[in-house]
């Protein structure tokens, strides 16, 4: 996983298939997140993770109309597929991530 900032955006979604947390320190959903996404990060070989700070990237934000965090956004080859806002278990990453690998 990578923390990446709006200079990486671009390369970051380009690549294969990208999913993308925006998150916060004082966000308790988030840290129940990070754990998820390392596993993610280790089980799905063809998957990038990166995490963007929605407290220091503000133009993101209101660019992708992030209204909650964490909001997680799925890319494949620069496309975005979903966007979703809120947590989620491991099980339904993999079942909506696994029809883009």
């Amino acid at each position: 996983m990578e923390h990446i900032t709006s200079n990486e955006w671009e390369t970051t979604i380009n690549q294969p298939l990208v999913l993308i947390e925006f998150w916060a320190d004082w966000c308790a959903p988030c840290k129940m997140m990070k754990p998820i996404l390392e596993q993610l990060d280790n089980e799905i070989p063809a998957l990038s993770v990166a995490l963007v700070n929605a407290d220091l990237e503000q133009e993101l934000v209101e660019q992708l109309e992030i209204t909650a965090i964490p909001t997680m956004i799925l890319y494949k080859n620069g496309e975005l597929v979903w966007k979703l806002s809120g947590a989620k278990p491991f099980p339904w990453y993999v079942k909506e991530i696994g029809p883009y690998v």
